[in-house]
C-alpha cells in the first residue's frame, strides 16, 4: 500500500468516507476473514448469514473519530494477519472453503483492490 500524508489520510472520498475511514473499514474486514476462518480450522465450516451493508453502516460511526495514522496502521496489520494466515491454511481447509463458496475470504485482493484503486485514484497517487 502507499504511504500516505495527513492530508491524504484525511481526504473524502466519493462515497462519503475519508480515506482513513476506508482502512478501518479494510482492517475490520480483514480481521473478520481471519476470525471466520481461525473459527472453521476449530469447528468445520459454518455458513452464517451477514448484512454486511448493516455491518458498514456501522462502522461508518466508529471510524470517524479514529485518529488518520492509526485507521491506517491497523489495515496493514489487519492485511498482514490475513495473508499470513490464508499462507498457512492446510489445503484441505482451503479447498473446502472454496467448494461452500467463500473463495472470496482466500483472495482478499477482490476486497481490497477496489477500495485502494479508489484512494489512489481520488487523491491522485498516480500522478505523484
Amino acid at each position: 500500500m502507499p504511504l500516505l500524508s495527513e492530508k491524504d489520510l484525511c481526504h473524502t472520498l466519493s462515497n462519503g468516507w475519508t480515506v482513513a475511514m476506508t482502512f478501518i473499514h479494510l482492517a475490520f474486514w480483514e480481521k473478520y476473514a481471519l476470525s471466520l476462518i481461525e473459527h472453521w480450522e476449530q469447528e468445520g465450516i459454518v455458513p452464517q448469514f451477514s448484512n454486511f451493508e448493516a455491518i458498514n453502516d456501522g462502522l461508518e460511526f466508529v471510524t470517524a473519530p479514529v485518529p488518520p495514522e492509526v485507521a491506517y496502521n491497523l489495515a496493514l496489520e489487519a492485511m498482514t494477519s490475513i495473508d499470513q494466515k490464508i499462507a498457512m491454511l492446510p489445503e484441505d481447509l482451503a479447498n473446502t472453503i472454496k467448494e461452500r463458496g467463500f473463495e472470496r475470504l482466500l483472495f482478499r485482493y477482490l476486497h481490497r483492490n477496489g477500495h485502494i484503486e479508489q484512494i489512489e485514484t481520488e487523491i491522485g497517487l498516480q500522478q505523484r
